[in-house]
């Protein structure tokens, strides 16, 4: 929980700050949006090579090794004197950065049995949700205070640092022995082809979903500014409300998914997020618009452990890494390739119309999702 509390205190200084930094180098939409886009493209091409790295040399030692060169990636983030060596520094984090999802996630997922892995990686994705729910405060607090936003790249590094030197001396490693007992508690599983025949068209609801949340939740910020004209640090604690939620919703959607199924919780996710996402477009600044933050964040939360668990059910304990890492690579790619041209049409028709026709796009999967459900 605490390594990845600290992952996501440096992937998550970027989109609160994006209004600092778009002013600070005079950027326009699109150049705004390559940020995110860059930093997303490395965190998704990655994925699958370090899931196949993590299966030779052990899913411990890559996450390890990615919170160390994620702590340094984001220093040289804070230090960077333009926007192109910025720019390379994303790049890097995004490497580094992929190093931890799917393999810890693969690694926690063979700990624990059927009936209490929801519950197991719910609170796993607990860390990750504190995170994003302090980081944007604690990015704004640092940029504020220091009067720059290079600090809060720094600071919020040192964590993962820690986080790396305290995996290696307290967690143990998984070796081969281990595994041969993964891989005989994994009997009976489908093979790849097999689990993906069975949960795949589920799965592309899901990353089609997330291909939409995602150049949302870049450009969310932005909107708040530009279209509603609250404070750069209002926005930032706005977004990381509506992710930090998940501290309740992430355990809760774990839990429930063990109980009820992963398949109903995860539908249930999609379903609700296209009508949720057309009132977030619409709602005044203000309690209503917190409110439908929250409760967007809470259903987009219960999704990750649910899908994690969905996964790792079908699939044999041995590539389950391999597995994960595809899911994040989709659904990471397809993210990124979209939100810089998101980012150019906000240019040429205005943010208003972009991130309300963003949101009936998402209705239309939600649409999609309860006729699968039927």
């Amino acid at each position: 929980m605490f390594s990845h509390l600290s992952h996501h205190l440096c992937t998550g200084i970027l989109v609160p700050l994006l209004p600092l930094l778009k002013q600070d180098f005079e950027l326009d939409y699109f150049r705004a949006g390559l940020l995110t886009s860059c930093f997303a493209l490395a965190y998704g091409f990655s994925q699958l090579p370090i899931a196949v790295l993590s299966e030779r040399i052990g899913q411990k030692t890559v996450v390890i090794l990615g919170l160390l060169g994620l702590s340094l990636a984001s220093v040289g983030a804070g230090v960077a004197g333009d926007y192109e060596r910025l720019l390379v520094c994303l790049v890097l984090m995004g490497l580094f950065g992929s190093s931890y999802h799917a393999p810890s996630s693969a690694f926690l997922s063979a700990a624990f049995s059927k009936g209490r892995r929801g519950q197991m990686l719910g609170l796993h994705v607990t860390g990750g949700s504190l995170s994003f729910m302090i980081t944007p405060f604690l990015a704004v607090l640092i940029a504020t205070m220091s009067g720059t936003w290079r600090y809060a790249f720094i600071l919020l590094a040192l964590p993962a640092l820690g986080a790396g030197v305290l995996l290696w001396g307290t967690v143990p490693g998984r070796g081969r022995a281990e595994m041969k007992r993964v891989v005989g508690f994994s009997e009976g599983k489908l093979s790849l082809r097999g689990a993906l025949d069975a949960i795949g068209l589920l799965l592309g609801v899901t990353i089609l979903l997330e291909l939409i949340t995602f150049s949302i939740y870049s450009f969310l910020p932005l909107f708040l500014t530009d279209i509603h004209g609250v404070s750069f640090q209002q926005a930032g604690i706005m977004t990381g409300v509506m992710i930090g939620v998940g501290v309740v919703g992430s355990p809760l959607g774990g839990a429930l998914s063990d109980r009820v199924g992963r398949k109903r919780v995860i539908l249930g996710s999609v379903i609700s997020a296209g009508p949720l996402l057309c009132l977030l477009s619409v709602a005044p600044v203000g309690l209503w618009m917190l409110c439908v933050l929250v409760v967007y964040g809470l259903t987009m939360s219960f999704r990750m452990p649910a899908t994690e668990s969905l996964i790792a059910d079908f699939v044999p304990a041995p590539r389950m890494a391999l597995a994960l890492a595809a899911y994040y690579f989709f659904s990471q790619e397809s993210s990124s390739v979209i939100t810089p041209l998101v980012g150019r049409l906000i240019d040429v028709y205005g943010m208003d119309p972009v991130f309300k026709g963003l949101a009936l796009m998402a209705c239309v999967v939600s649409v999609l999702a309860l006729g699968r459900r039927s």
